[in-house]
């Protein structure tokens, strides 16, 4: 999922694990001969993963703080939604913020259907920015 393979793997283990896996083996075994490189780019891409991912998660909850604290903005998490949660943004136009987001290369999904926010989720990129930064430019385009 988050290692940038064109498709997922099944991971070899304990055969307390694999024994009932024989379905899901079966279907998609005869592809393990020639699937090889998808897991030379997960491997690639798992080097590092635990450091990446922490400090991205250390970024979005710093920046769930500063940007709730911005009468524009409340975050809830999604029960058992591990990495995912509710951004509430009270705009009048949640496209028009989006594509200010855009215009800063901070990419948001298409709003939630009762036009309340976003359901947005924590990944990599995350740590690529300071928690500051980014809830500066959310609050930039909301006051905008």
């Amino acid at each position: 999922k988050y290692f940038n393979a064109p498709s997922g793997a099944i991971l070899a283990g304990p055969s307390a694990l694999l024994d009932q896996m024989f379905h899901v083996r079966r279907m998609f075994g005869g592809g393990l001969a020639k699937v090889w490189p998808f897991a030379a780019i997960a491997l690639h891409y798992f080097q590092g993963f635990p450091e990446r991912y922490a400090r991205a998660v250390g970024v979005a909850r710093e920046w769930t703080q500063l940007v709730s604290g911005h009468e524009a903005f409340s975050t809830e998490p999604i029960p058992a939604g591990t990495n995912l949660f509710l951004l509430k943004v009270h705009h009048s136009d949640l496209n028009a913020f989006r594509d200010r987001l855009a215009r800063q290369h901070v990419r948001l999904p298409a709003p939630l259907a009762d036009g309340s926010g976003f359901r947005l989720g924590v990944n990599e990129t995350w740590g690529r920015t300071t928690a500051s930064d980014l809830a500066a430019m959310f609050v930039q385009a909301a006051e905008a």
